[in-house]
């Protein structure tokens, strides 16, 4: 399973097309609504204004003049791509590191584990 797999099918999607970062970019500037991306990347100026070419580039290519049509907002995406993030160093590093890393408290990062260990259990059941 893939660190990326409760994340919504578009974030998905253009982190797996033009990278973490970068989708992060399109998320602060357009989260909650739409995004025109035209097929010739020199037209595209407000995509420039926000990512490097090499994506534009990419984005232009793949959605070829097409409308992304809901591109997810950043804070419920975020949260969970930190989540996800906590799980996968819980163990390898201590709960005051993550919680200091996370800007989180320690009962937080416990909350989260927690979370896990609930959705492990309740899949055994279905």
């Amino acid at each position: 399973m893939s660190s990326y797999d409760h994340l919504p099918e578009v974030a998905r999607e253009l982190i797996g097309l033009i990278g973490y970062d970068n989708t992060i970019l399109i998320m602060r500037r357009w989260g909650g609504t739409y995004l025109d991306v035209p097929k010739d990347p020199e037209r595209a100026m407000v995509l420039q204004e926000v990512l490097p070419y090499p994506a534009v580039v990419a984005l232009c290519a793949y959605y070829n003049g097409e409308r992304i049509r809901y591109i997810p907002k950043m804070d419920g995406v975020l949260r969970k791509m930190r989540n996800d993030e906590i799980r996968r160093d819980f163990g390898k590093v201590g709960v005051r590191h993550l919680a200091t890393q996370h800007r989180l408290s320690c009962r937080a990062i416990y909350n989260i584990i927690a979370e896990t260990e609930q959705e492990r259990q309740a899949s055994l059941f279905l």
